[in-house]
């Protein structure tokens, strides 16, 4: 383990040589902190099963999409697409349309999110339906926090450091209410970029009674104390339920890509 830290920090040795020991020290013990870090969020995910992947979207907002499932729908039905976390980012929903023939359902509660999806080209078209919802583990009424920087758009339902501490109201949906009131009993994909939610919501996700045969997942451990310890049980709770790793963000740690192995 030493000798791939070492291997790890190398490049950035030269840059601490006019430093003086303190200063050396202290980097290089954060090096050695985030190194472990990561190694233990790898040892949560597992290994990466090597499949065939498609990368939908921008370095912000797209992730690797499994190709076969996408691939093997039955017969000429369209693949049904759920997109929740839409930010000021369609980039994922528009590769993910141009790839395959699909209906997407996109999904975000926050404003300025609605507005620009309001303007986006991919709104005029038939197969792109957006609705200002968030999803939660029932239906409701929920406290949204909207971000610090107001450059950013992503609020959270959670009240992390990254986000103010006063809320406004958003309206909040089960995935299986939604897919309910849609009519769909099976998903292709589901996209998940939802601020720390995710961990709240996937045990109800995985007993919705929906056969989804693909989810992307963005998570958010960095959020929370015990950050570990959602991921892990969200982890474990895919795997159990046959979800397979096929892509993790090799820097970040965090976006996933699972697919579901009947």
């Amino acid at each position: 383990m030493i000798l791939c830290f070492v291997q790890h920090i190398l490049p950035g040795v030269v840059e601490f040589r006019q430093e003086n020991k303190m200063q050396l020290f202290e980097k290089i013990r954060n090096k050695w902190d985030r190194y472990r870090e990561d190694q233990a969020i790898r040892r949560i995910f597992g290994p990466v099963e090597k499949i065939s992947v498609k990368r939908c979207g921008n370095d912000y907002g797209g992730f690797d999409v499994a190709v076969d499932p996408m691939a093997d729908a039955e017969g000429d039905r369209k693949r049904i697409v759920y997109s929740f976390g839409i930010g000021e980012d369609l980039s994922f929903s528009e590769a993910v349309d141009k790839a395959w023939d699909c209906e997407i359902y996109a999904f975000d509660p926050t404003p300025r999110a609605a507005e620009y999806v309001r303007r986006h080209p991919l709104s005029k078209k038939d197969s792109f339906h957006f609705f200002e919802w968030g999803i939660a583990d029932q239906d409701g009424i929920g406290l949204f926090h909207l971000p610090k920087n107001e450059e950013y758009v992503s609020g959270s339902l959670h009240a992390h450091e990254d986000v103010k501490q006063e809320s406004i109201e958003v309206p909040l949906r089960s995935l299986h209410s939604i897919a309910k009131e849609l009519g769909h009993q099976k998903l292709d994909l589901l996209k998940l970029d939802v601020e720390g939610s995710e961990f709240d919501i996937m045990e109800g996700i995985l007993e919705s009674g929906l056969e989804i045969r693909q989810i992307c997942l963005e998570v958010h451990n960095r959020y929370f104390e015990d950050g570990s310890l959602r991921l892990k049980k969200t982890v474990d709770s895919l795997r159990s339920d046959g979800y397979h790793l096929v892509s993790l963000d090799p820097k970040d740690l965090q976006e996933a890509t699972f697919v579901l192995r009947l």
